[in-house]
């Protein structure tokens, strides 16, 4: 907890700065309510979350992304949740975030980023 990172958006330019406030591993059947609702993507219910869930991980893409035609996930398959907290809005930054040096993070890699939407 408490790492933060950028996240881009389709561009490839910074769109937000968050940091993890919280991690859990639960199953994606043992979801509850508060995480559904608060996750921020419109579901009312936790049937509805494991439903739209369920739709996304199912997909060919990410059976293709993982070169496995049979991958399925269900109600028992360890899930990670992270919850977030919102620490910059960068859409509308006059300038560019620039990410630490190779040598101050000790890495050639830069911060983790995650690709937005």
């Amino acid at each position: 907890m408490g790492h933060r990172s950028v996240v881009v958006d389709s561009d490839d330019r910074p769109a937000a700065g968050i940091e993890v406030t919280e991690v859990r591993v639960v199953p994606p059947g043992r979801v509850d309510l508060v995480h559904a609702v608060d996750e921020g993507e419109g579901y009312t219910g936790v049937t509805e979350w494991r439903a739209g869930h369920g739709r996304f991980r199912h997909r060919a893409e990410i059976r293709a992304a993982l070169d496995d035609p049979g991958f399925a996930v269900d109600d028992e398959t360890q899930a990670v949740l992270e919850r977030l907290r919102l620490v910059a809005d960068l859409r509308h930054a006059d300038r560019w975030v620039t990410p630490p040096s190779p040598t101050s993070r000790g890495s050639a890699a830069g911060p983790p980023r995650c690709r937005g939407p």
